[in-house]
């Protein structure tokens, strides 16, 4: 078991590394590109909303969200309905570098794990899929001592 775990800890590690090498070339950290994906919505997202999604807190999303609004490429707005919100959204400059390096990162991601068989994705996919599970049930409950 725990040689699995290690594996996972590595392969996260080296998947991490890809990602880092792929949105240098634009400038951004894995962070600041999904704080673009996850604000790439119609009505834009909120601070909270983004910050769940980002697994990191309120107070390191709206570091990263302020560098990305002096950057050009994420708006702040006041909600129409509770001004008490506020949502971000790409900027058009954002929404066209978020295309560009969509683009780009896929093509990353599909030549990183290209090496395995339809196969073993399937195969790959249907036991990350059953340890998804399983960690989201575990992590619903009150957390243990560790």
């Amino acid at each position: 078991m725990r040689e699995t775990y290690e594996s996972i800890k590595e392969v996260f590690v080296l998947l991490d590394d890809g990602d880092r090498r792929c949105l240098q070339q634009y400038d951004l950290t894995p962070t600041q590109f999904y704080a673009l994906h996850w604000s790439n919505s119609a009505n834009g997202k909120t601070l909270g909303e983004v910050s769940e999604r980002l697994l990191c807190t309120p107070s390191n999303v709206t570091r990263v969200v302020d560098l990305l609004v002096r950057r050009g490429l994420l708006q702040r707005e006041r909600d129409s309905e509770d001004r008490r919100v506020v949502r971000v959204s790409l900027t058009p400059a954002g929404q066209q570098l978020y295309d560009q390096v969509s683009r780009t990162y896929i093509d990353s991601i599909l030549e990183r794990i290209g090496a395995l068989s339809d196969q073993e994705h399937a195969t790959l996919q249907e036991l990350l899929g059953t340890l998804k599970s399983s960690l989201q049930s575990q992590l619903s409950e009150p957390s243990p001592v560790c």
